[in-house]
C-alpha cells in the first residue's frame, strides 16, 4: 500500500482543501497545571512582527534552517523590515513581504543556500508519529519540535553514514517560508506566510519558522498583486533585542506529552499532516 503522505506530496492534491479544525482555547492556566507538558521558547528563537492588521509572534527553528534563521536573525536586529509592503497576497495560499530593497534602494546581501531539507537524528530530534500504522512506509508525517514534518522512515537511519534521516517541513498554514527566483539557492530577504496548504512548494522553498500566534492577522491582509492598499511591517524584533519588561512569553506543548497524543488520535486518517491539528502554543503578554 502506498502512504497517503506520499500521494499527497507527489500528487499536490488538496491544496487548500484541509477540513477546518474546531480550535481548543489554550491559556496560561493550562500551562501552570501541567507544566511537563510544554516548553518555554527561548526569547532569540521568537520574532514579534507588528503588521498594520495586528501581531504575528513567529518561532524561529534553526534546527531545520540554520542558514536561514542566521539571515532572518541579521535582518529582524536591523530593524530591516520595517516599513516593507505585503506586496503579494492571494486567497488560498499566502502572503509575501519583505522586499527591502522597495525602501532601501542601496539594500545588498548575499543570497542563501536552499534549505528544502533537512537530516534529523532521530534520537536528537523524536518525532510524534501522526499515524504509527504508516511506519513501514517510505515517507511518514508527524511532528518534531512542535513542527509539522515530513520524513524518510527513521529505521534507515540505521543505514546512513551520519545515521540521521531526510526530512522536511511540509507548506501548512502557519508555516514561514522564505520567498526566492528560479534559481534554488537564491533566497535573500522576502517571506511568505502560509495562509493555506500547498503541497507544491514542499522540498522547493525553505522553511524557516511558524507562526505561534497571529495566523489570523496572515488571513486578514489585503489581497493582490500588489494590493491596492498593501498592508505593512511596522516593525520586526528578536524578542531578545526587546526589554524584559516589554517582552511576550510563548509556551508550545511538547509533542511527546499524553495531551498531545490525546489531542490527535482523532486525525490519524488524514490525507496529510496539514490537515491534522497545529501544535498548541500560549502566548504570555508582557
Amino acid at each position: 500500500m502506498k502512504s497517503r503522505f506520499m500521494i499527497a506530496l507527489v500528487a499536490g492534491a488538496l491544496f487548500g482543501a484541509a477540513p477546518a479544525v474546531a480550535a481548543q482555547e489554550w491559556s496560561m492556566d493550562n500551562v501552570m497545571n501541567a507544566p511537563a507538558d510544554w516548553r518555554e521558547v527561548p526569547p532569540e528563537n521568537l520574532v514579534l512582527m507588528s503588521t498594520t492588521k495586528g501581531d504575528i509572534l513567529i518561532e524561529l527553528s534553526p534546527e531545520i534552517a540554520p542558514r536561514h534563521v542566521a539571515r532572518i536573525r541579521e535582518i529582524v536586529a536591523g530593524g530591516l523590515y520595517d516599513g516593507t509592503k505585503f506586496h503579494r497576497v492571494i486567497n488560498g495560499f499566502m502572503a509575501q513581504g519583505g522586499d527591502i530593497s522597495t525602501i532601501r534602494p542601496d539594500f545588498v546581501m548575499d543570497p542563501v543556500p536552499g534549505e528544502f531539507t533537512f537530516r534529523r537524528n532521530p534520537e536528537e530530534m523524536p518525532m510524534t508519529q501522526l499515524d504509527p500504522s504508516l511506519q513501514n512506509e517510505p515517507y511518514y508525517a508527524g511532528y518534531v519540535n512542535g513542527f509539522p514534518v515530513n520524513s524518510a522512515q527513521e529505521k534507515m537511519s540505521d543505514y546512513t553514514s551520519d545515521g540521521r534521516v531526510e526530512s522536511w517541513v511540509p507548506h501548512c498554514p502557519g508555516v514561514v517560508s522564505m520567498a526566492r527566483t528560479t534559481d534554488p539557492n537564491s533566497a535573500v530577504d522576502q517571506f511568505f506566510l502560509m495562509r493555506d496548504e500547498s503541497p507544491s512548494l514542499d522540498r522547493k522553498y525553505t522553511v524557516w519558522g511558524r507562526m505561534i500566534s497571529g495566523a489570523q492577522v496572515a488571513k486578514a491582509m489585503n489581497v493582490g498583486e500588489p494590493p491596492a492598499q498593501p498592508d505593512l511591517v511596522v516593525t520586526a524584533r528578536l524578542v531578545s533585542d526587546l526589554p524584559e519588561t516589554l517582552r511576550p512569553k510563548a509556551y508550545v506543548m511538547r509533542n511527546e506529552s499524553v495531551a498531545f497524543i490525546e489531542l490527535i488520535k482523532d486525525f490519524q486518517d488524514a490525507e496529510t499532516i496539514c490537515q491534522a491539528p497545529s501544535t498548541p502554543a500560549v502566548v504570555q503578554l508582557p
